[in-house]
């Protein structure tokens, strides 16, 4: 748990000296979740009640009551947060397989994200304007933000193609105030050229991906080649691979 300001001035010290951190932040607090990971021989462990809370899930359930209470109670959402910050997060260290420390369970059944890669020079900034936008607006953004970092691949129409990059997570559980936060955020990640997870809901047009991704020509081509017939289009390839054939 890091002061917001200073988990963004440090930010180039988490990623140099771990093997893999990300960052949590609820809404309306002043404080980071700053997760590092690293590869160990120690034997597994747990850190006291938070650990033992973590590995069975219960912070997972708890976290849940607590979204769904925020939902239908959306005034209460900055109490909400203020208290789980103060209450359930301090530092501490476990030791076990990765799959089981990174991953982290809930079980919210309503709930919309849309999440984007920028350059990784860029977070800092973007992170902390995300936070300006929420406070500033009345979203009632019940949900963590969540920042993760991801090494530059060289997969055609991966977000991550040709630079390492920075994933800022926009998640609202309620699709009743996803639409105006979702428009505001996708146009302040367009200012550094974000590129969206490909799982989740965005907005670009395909004349925007096609720019954003160096490769998407060569890309089209190729899956053009695989399926001349059509066969295998849908909704979501006419959105971002149009038939220009047909125009």
């Amino acid at each position: 748990m890091v002061d917001f300001d200073t988990a963004l001035a440090d930010l180039d010290n988490y990623l140099n000296t771990n093997d893999y951190c990300k960052f949590w932040w609820l809404p309306y607090t002043d404080k980071i979740q700053v997760y590092s990971f690293n590869k160990t021989t120690k034997p597994k462990g747990g850190a006291g009640l938070t650990g033992l809370m973590d590995k069975s899930g219960l912070s997972g359930i708890l976290f849940t009551a607590l979204i769904r209470l925020g939902r239908g109670i959306p005034q209460v959402i900055p109490f909400l947060h203020n208290t789980i910050q103060n209450i359930h997060y301090h530092p501490h260290k476990r030791v076990d397989r990765s799959d089981k420390v990174i991953k982290v369970g809930s079980s919210i059944p309503i709930h919309q994200e849309t999440e984007y890669a920028i350059p990784v020079e860029h977070a800092a900034r973007a992170i902390d304007e995300t936070r300006k936008m929420i406070l500033a607006a009345d979203y009632k953004v019940n949900f963590p933000m969540e920042v993760r970092f991801v090494a530059a691949d060289d997969i055609p129409m991966s977000p991550a193609n040709g630079r390492n990059s920075c994933y800022i997570g926009a998640y609202v559980s309620d699709l009743k105030w996803a639409q105006n936060y979702f428009k505001e955020f996708e146009a302040l990640v367009s200012d550094y050229e974000g590129r969206p997870h490909w799982g989740k809901s965005f907005s670009r047009t395909h004349d925007e991906i096609r720019e954003l991704y160096p490769a998407y020509d060569k890309f089209n081509h190729l899956r053009q080649s695989c399926d001349p017939h059509g066969l295998f289009r849908n909704s979501f390839v006419d959105r971002v691979f149009p038939d220009i054939r047909k125009t």
